[in-house]
């Protein structure tokens, strides 16, 4: 397997992709009284996450509406930035900004809903 063509954008890609998933997951874990309520959240937003990414289905085989929808999703952005990096393509601006303001707009909120007393 050949490495990435354009390692810069790659790296950037892939952090941009964990920020933006982590942010949503201490989103989940903000919002939650307790441990396995955030775990249950978790799981709520990783399955469609994963679908609407192409995981489970292949996007192409998906329609437009749903392409799109999968687009705006962090999971989705990621997935065409790191695969437009490591075939030495630019990723496209909107995909990297669709993953900058998820880490963002969730880690905003999840600082904002953080709860440090002890349960």
């Amino acid at each position: 397997m050949p490495a990435p063509h354009a390692t810069g954008w790659f790296i950037v890609s892939v952090v941009l992709g964990i920020a933006s998933l982590l942010a949503v997951g201490l989103l989940s874990a903000a919002v939650s009284s307790t441990a396995r309520g955030a775990a249950g959240i978790g799981w709520l937003l990783f399955f469609p996450n994963m679908f609407l990414a192409g995981v489970y289905l292949p996007s192409e085989e998906m329609s437009s509406t749903m392409r799109q929808i999968g687009n705006f999703t962090p999971l989705g952005s990621a997935l065409h930035a790191v695969r437009d990096s490591w075939m030495g393509i630019d990723p496209r601006p909107e995909y990297l900004g669709i993953m900058a303001a998820w880490a963002l707009v969730a880690g905003a909120l999840a600082a904002r809903f953080f709860r440090w007393d002890k349960a």
